[in-house]
């Protein structure tokens, strides 16, 4: 069964073998982000690579509601355009999401595994 396996940056720290990197600006790299914005205190989502005032933004209360809503996008994105998520099949993923936070690359799992 494939796992998300949580990314570091720590000195030393190395993907295991059978792990696949799904974080950006890769292939399977989440286009929605979320922001945080300190004049009205709160968080929202935007799609990265596109300028701030070309683009649609929801705002949040909480970070782990915006990440929610970003990861729902992202599988919304990916049932849209049918995307093959074949040669993940069996694949850990690693991406730099807490483990305990919601992620896209949970999604990937599911529905390369399906």
């Amino acid at each position: 069964m494939a796992v998300r396996i949580h990314r570091r940056r720590t000195k030393g720290w190395r993907m295991p073998a059978n792990a696949r990197c799904v974080t950006r600006p890769g292939k399977w790299g989440n286009p929605w982000k979320v922001g945080y914005n300190q004049a009205a205190g709160d968080f929202f989502v935007y799609r990265a690579a596109v300028p701030l005032g070309q683009q649609w933004c929801r705002c949040f209360w909480v970070e782990d509601e915006a990440a929610r809503h970003a990861v729902r996008l992202y599988r919304r994105l990916l049932t849209l355009y049918r995307v093959d998520t074949s040669e993940l099949r069996g694949k850990d993923l690693c991406c730099y999401c807490p483990p305990s936070a919601p992620c896209h690359a949970d999604v990937l799992i599911e529905l390369a595994n399906t």
